[in-house]
């Protein structure tokens, strides 16, 4: 990986990665950056350990249940200890999909799925998804506008 950094701000091109690693980490000190490095995780090869998340048993909805759910969905194994607040994950190199999440209207796991599912290789639905309008009411469209394509289906 290559990081350049600017006055105020830096770029990161991740284009030489091989292979991600499996990683044990505390992360009590960083609670927003738990679910895009479980997904990370979740394409590493072994064993990663994840403490200090018991917090997340008790935001909208229960996060630690969510990105279990998400990260199953993916084809990673996943194991919660909720009330010590670890998550285990067996990581894949085979993001599977093919599956249903219910995200719960809680924002950060739809927004974890989506970004899940981009890697997929078989469509993921994702129901109750209208929470992401808390905090990014755009989050799709802004994807497409990276370059996903976005296709909304009737639900009829």
């Amino acid at each position: 990986m290559e990081i350049k950094e600017l006055e105020d701000s830096v770029i990161v091109n991740g284009s030489s990665i091989k292979e991600l690693k499996p990683l044990n980490a505390d992360l009590s000190d960083s609670p927003d950056i738990v679910m895009p490095l479980v997904l990370l995780l979740a394409r590493a090869s072994g064993r990663s350990r994840i403490t200090g998340v018991e917090h997340l048993a008790y935001k909208e909805s229960n996060r630690l249940r969510g990105i279990a759910a998400v990260l199953r969905c993916l084809g990673a194994g996943v194991s919660v200890d909720e009330s010590n607040g670890i998550i285990e994950i067996e990581g894949t190199s085979e993001v599977r999909g093919g599956c249903e999440i219910d995200a719960l209207n809680d924002h950060r796991i739809v927004m974890m799925s989506v970004i899940g599912a981009l890697a997929a290789r078989e469509p993921i639905t994702i129901i109750n998804w209208e929470g992401v309008n808390k905090s990014w009411p755009t989050f799709i469209w802004d994807l497409e506008r990276l370059g996903a394509e976005i296709k909304m289906l009737n639900s009829s």
